[in-house]
């Protein structure tokens, strides 16, 4: 949450992550952090598409995406998930709370899993 009112905010995020693990814990009655763990798993993307300069000519290309960078993609999809669903919607504690869940059963109406499949679907594309 790094992005629009949470800019800086580490306080107002971290009580935002805590309440939406409590939701989570209330409607799954399982550990929240392994949902997390799950929900990490299913929306961080194995390749993406780099763009390369040939004389003067793009090309693209797919490559193998490192760990953190996985981790750090994922963690931002889910975020701009919850953020975008949470528009005078619900709240973004219950918004993050659904992102997660979605997520963590790899459903293709999470953001996060959407955006995964499209940057991968991108990469095989231009995989030489």
């Amino acid at each position: 949450m790094r992005s629009e009112k949470y800019t800086g905010k580490k306080a107002q995020a971290y009580s935002v992550l805590k309440n939406s693990f409590n939701l989570i814990h209330e409607k799954k009655k399982d550990n929240p952090a392994q949902h997390m763990i799950k929900a990490l798993e299913n929306s961080a993307p194995r390749a993406e598409v780099v763009s390369l300069r040939y004389g003067g000519i793009r090309v693209y290309s797919g490559v193998d995406v490192s760990p953190t960078r996985r981790v750090d993609t994922a963690i931002r999809n889910l975020c701009i998930g919850a953020l975008n669903s949470s528009k005078k919607q619900r709240s973004i504690e219950k918004s993050l709370a659904k992102e997660i869940m979605l997520a963590s059963e790899a459903n293709p109406d999470s953001y996060a899993i959407g955006k995964k499949e499209e940057i991968e679907r991108q990469a095989e594309a231009a995989h030489n």
